[in-house]
């Protein structure tokens, strides 16, 4: 069977006049499995999320994602691949402060064409925000959720499209040691219970034995620091 994510002779620069950032030869992640890729800040953790989800166009080498080549789709295929299949939690959750949570949380279906029954969408948020314990603050501006509460927000916007995939980088960095773990928890059961594959990006050591697999990112990165 194939990986649910093969990179194979990956090379990354941002220029074809810059050093080699990334240098991967060979990564495989299984459908489902909760992959914790950790390393110093600034060694390209970040860059090959954004290689994974199509941000990011790489010079030489392979990303195949559910059987599909990256590098075979246009611009807009990979817009279209990336809001459908793939829920991104960033570290300052990135959450538009002109719009209610319910807002912020329907935007991707927005940008992907998903609205079409809008009974069924408050449905879908409600089911998910329940899990979340936000679905009081639905209507509620971003600005009066404290940092856990806006977090939580941010996941329920990267599950919304019911992703295959959801890449989180470093999206503990601001919580304390008791609500890193229930919102590990939260996001674990999640994902165990839709089967999505999850890549949680962090320099903090401490979470690795939670997931099933830990990666060194200086490990598979063949670039000298």
């Amino acid at each position: 069977m194939s990986s649910f994510i093969e990179i194979s002779n990956l090379k990354f620069s941002f220029s074809n006049l810059t050093k080699t950032l990334l240098d991967i030869s060979d990564l495989k992640i299984n459908q489902g499995e909760k992959i914790f890729l950790h390393g110093p800040s600034g060694c390209g953790k970040s860059t090959l999320l954004e290689i994974i989800s199509g941000v990011l166009n790489f010079n030489h080498g392979e990303v195949m994602i559910d059987q599909i080549s990256m590098s075979k789709l246009t611009p807009s295929e990979k817009d279209q691949f990336r809001s459908k299949n793939i829920g991104y939690i960033f570290q300052n959750f990135n959450l538009l402060p002109y719009l209610n949570i319910f807002e912020n949380i329907t935007l991707p279906l927005h940008l992907n064409g998903k609205i079409k029954n809008t009974e069924n969408i408050q449905q879908d948020v409600k089911s998910i925000c329940e899990k979340l314990g936000i679905a009081d603050l639905l209507y509620q501006n971003v600005g009066q959720l404290s940092v856990g509460q806006q977090q939580r927000v941010a996941v329920a916007r990267a599950l919304i499209s019911q992703p295959k995939l959801i890449l989180a980088d470093e999206p503990t960095s601001a919580l304390d040691f008791d609500h890193r773990d229930k919102f590990l928890k939260l996001l674990f059961e999640i994902c165990s219970e839709k089967k999505i594959t999850l890549i949680f990006v962090s320099h903090d050591h401490s979470l690795k034995s939670k997931f099933d697999r830990s990666i060194e990112f200086n490990e598979i990165n063949q670039v000298t620091p």
